[in-house]
């Protein structure tokens, strides 16, 4: 698993199972933004973000 984490935000750096915000996949390589409250998966854990 490649994830690089920065408070409020997300890349995946093209990790094999994928990770997804809010049931949204997200893109390798796409930087996205995360907020309180916001569900993250990243392979089989998964977690809310407080």
């Amino acid at each position: 698993m490649k994830i690089f984490f920065v408070p409020n935000d997300l890349i995946d750096l093209g990790s094999t199972n994928g990770s997804f915000v809010n049931g949204l996949k997200i893109a390798a390589q796409k930087k996205i933004y995360i907020d309180e409250g916001d569900e993250v998966k990243l392979g089989r854990i998964c977690f809310d973000l407080r």
